[in-house]
């Protein structure tokens, strides 16, 4: 009897593989893409991810987000497990409020299983509608965050806190999240996500 053996798909070129995680050929490329830096803002203590955003990484990204491509969040969790030091309380993901698919809240339903952390829904909720970051440059990323965010003091005061993202461009929403987060007495806050950018001159971006 014969067993097929690819039973998933590689979130990075979409071919059928053994690997929920990716094939070999697009495992060689991430090794090219891996981040080796952190960074920081004003109320986001330390942040990272483990790649660079480009290429086959960028690609998967845009899929996911476009494509409601939800079964890639195991491989990108398996990775950002991999890369994650910090030590939370609980685990927030980016919130929305027009009720359209959040690729942040898909990953952080897996990642809480992946670091056995509390998934703390309504921590933090936006107040503020705002037009989509991606269709925005970096200055237009923190004005239009600006005040977008409130946080449930119940929830969250004396937490150290993990904010969960696909991708970390601006960093932003970490800054915003993070003092939201902060004005409601929570002790301390990370960000981790799949992808950082490598242009960025908007944070403190710190080699490891």
């Amino acid at each position: 009897m014969f067993f097929n053996t690819n039973l998933y798909v590689c979130p990075y070129c979409y071919e059928k593989t053994s690997n929920y995680v990716s094939c070999e050929r697009c495992a060689n490329q991430l090794k090219n893409l891996v981040n080796v830096k952190s960074g920081s803002t004003k109320d986001c203590y330390s942040f990272t991810a483990p790649f660079i955003y480009k290429d086959i990484v960028r690609d998967a990204i845009l899929t996911f987000k476009f494509e409601k491509k939800i079964e890639y969040c195991k491989s990108f969790c398996y990775f950002i497990k991999a890369c994650n030091t910090y030590l939370a309380d609980i685990l927030v993901y980016v919130p929305n409020n027009d009720g359209k698919f959040n690729s942040s809240k898909e990953i952080a339903k897996i990642l809480k299983r992946k670091l056995k952390i509390k998934l703390q829904n309504n921590a933090i909720t936006k107040v503020k509608k705002t037009k989509c970051q991606h269709n925005c440059n970096f200055k237009e990323r923190y004005i239009n965050l600006n005040g977008a965010f409130i946080a449930n003091e119940k929830k969250v005061r004396g937490k150290t806190i993990l904010i969960c993202d696909d991708i970390i461009t601006t960093a932003s929403t970490m800054q915003e999240m993070a003092s939201a987060l902060k004005k409601s007495g929570a002790l301390k806050v990370f960000g981790i996500a799949f992808a950082i950018s490598e242009n960025s001159k908007n944070y403190n971006l710190i080699k490891s």
